[in-house]
């Protein structure tokens, strides 16, 4: 993570959905092994192993870091060839899906230090506020992950440039 700051800082990066998404899945990466070390001290592992604290250290990784990484990659291969800029709604979209992201983790996180258990059926009326704070989050990431879909899909369609250089080539 740090290593990655330091070659943003100062380099002028030209911050679309794409490089947003991609440092979004560093910082899932690097963030999401805190909660990991945390889990693997003995004394606290023997409290909070089957607790909702593993699943929100899991999908801190997947979600804030493999899938963004996904997303990040797919803006890349939708606009590479046809120049498209992103829109309002691809902004706003990154800034949602980090934001749903990084609190649908802390749900699992929250509900873990509280001991709510995983793995059970049934959870008890004390613990459904964390349940119910975590689905609307999920709501939100599905909203911006749909989005990410269907901006792919339609750059899918968009005709493909053909660059000057490329063409002076065969002369």
């Amino acid at each position: 993570m740090i290593g990655t700051l330091t070659i943003i800082h100062k380099s002028g990066i030209k911050w679309d959905a794409a490089s947003s998404l991609l440092v979004l899945s560093v910082f899932g990466w690097a963030a999401g092994v805190l909660p990991a070390i945390i889990d693997a001290t003995i004394v606290v592992n023997m409290v909070m192993h089957n607790t909702m604290w593993v699943p929100g250290h899991f999908h801190f990784y997947l979600l804030l870091g493999m899938i963004a990484m996904a997303f990040g990659f797919m803006f890349y291969l939708g606009k590479a060839e046809r120049n498209r800029e992103d829109g309002v709604f691809d902004r706003l979209a990154v800034w949602i899906y980090a934001g749903g992201g990084l609190t649908f983790v802390f749900a699992f996180l929250m509900s873990g230090a509280e001991s709510v258990p995983r793995r059970w059926a049934v959870h008890l009326p004390e613990w459904m506020p964390y349940d119910r704070y975590g689905a609307v989050c999920a709501a939100v990431v599905v909203l911006a992950s749909v989005w990410f879909l269907v901006r792919y899909i339609s750059s899918l369609w968009s005709p493909v440039e053909v660059r000057a250089e490329a063409t002076q080539e065969g002369n």
